[in-house]
């Protein structure tokens, strides 16, 4: 392009060429700056549905805790067991995959355990009896595991790789006797 003789061609020239340099950056900083916020948007969305999934399996375990104590047949272990899934349906504003409602273990509304472990994955129940003493002034009790999967479809990113981290869950134990 031939450069303008006149002061005022100048400036016209020179103002275009300045709006075509920031369009071009512009392009160039979106392209490096699109993947990275669209990933910080599915980060923040797989976050909540995570804070959504702990809040639903908190409801059915304050349930759980609630309603526990006047199960004395298979038959309020049933409803029991219902009630606690219905709570979960109800508490849920997220597609909920699988849920897993156990009373003792083995759905043993008759038994006594002790619990020892640090997380429902690596509890184990050690059959006692009523009012024994599993040690640490901790009484055998009878106890709920609650367990909750839902699926996370992220925005963008749908590798076969990143497929592991698409699926959320949560668990809990808790004492109801």
């Amino acid at each position: 392009m031939k450069h303008p003789t006149t002061p005022r061609r100048f400036i016209t020239w020179s103002r275009q060429g300045a709006r075509a340099n920031a369009s071009l950056e512009f392009a160039l900083v979106l392209t490096m700056m699109l993947p990275m916020i669209t990933g910080m948007l599915d980060l923040g969305l797989a976050f909540n549905e995570k804070m959504q999934l702990t809040n639903t399996v908190t409801a059915a375990a304050e349930y759980a805790v609630m309603q526990g104590e006047s199960i004395t047949s298979a038959a309020a272990l049933s409803t029991f067991t219902s009630n606690v899934n219905a709570v979960i349906a109800g508490a849920s504003p997220i597609a909920i995959t699988s849920k897993t409602v156990t009373f003792n273990k083995t759905n043993d509304y008759t038994n006594y355990y002790c619990l020892s472990g640090t997380s429902p994955a690596t509890a184990t129940y050690t059959l006692s009896s009523s009012g024994a003493s599993c040690g640490n002034n901790v009484l055998a009790g009878q106890y709920v595991t609650i367990t909750v999967t839902a699926q996370f479809d992220p925005l963008v990113y749908t590798s076969s790789a990143l497929a592991q981290f698409s699926q959320l869950s949560d668990s809990v134990i808790v004492r109801v006797n």
